[in-house]
């Protein structure tokens, strides 16, 4: 893992050095000159500062999906079965009616929403994915397939309730 995150951050600081910018989620641009940085402190913090707007920037992503699942969830008339309570970074936070045809349908509709990619994604070295778990708690989590089943599901949520 850090191999890759040190990796990354060798080619946003290349990246930063040969434009003079560099750029994240949806065109936007972060501009810094480190070639004109000479203080190995500043460039470090600018660098870092460079390379989290590359990757933080995404999290819009998380913004659409929250607002486009509560217009699914308005339109298919699941308000008081599907409550969103928070997001955390790349997940979002759900109280679900233990109801397996709400869950399935939520199963299909967030990662249709979470999977959706802009024009730009095929140039992203990370690509986006999702999953659906359940659970009362953290420590406790299972998860869904995509397009797992009402039966399936069912299954896992008595387990889940015992």
């Amino acid at each position: 893992m850090f191999e890759k995150t040190l990796e990354y951050r060798k080619q946003v600081e290349q990246f930063a050095l040969d434009n003079g910018y560099v750029q994240g989620a949806f065109g936007l641009k972060l501009r810094a000159d480190l070639s004109s940085i000479f203080d190995e402190a500043k460039y470090s913090s600018t660098l870092r500062t460079l390379v989290n707007m590359t990757i933080q920037s995404y999290a819009m992503l998380m913004n659409r999906t929250i607002f486009k699942l509560q217009e699914a969830i308005e339109e298919q008339g699941y308000e008081e079965d599907i409550l969103i309570q928070n997001s955390v970074h790349d997940s979002i936070y759900l109280m679900v009616k233990p109801d397996a045809k709400v869950i399935e349908w939520l199963n299909k509709k967030l990662l249709e929403i979470m999977l959706w990619l802009p024009k730009e994604a095929e140039n992203w070295v990370v690509k986006n994915d999702a999953d659906l778990e359940l659970g009362k708690s953290w420590v406790a989590e299972v998860m869904l397939e995509h397009n797992e089943s009402s039966e399936s599901i069912e299954n896992k949520l008595e387990e889940i309730l015992k």
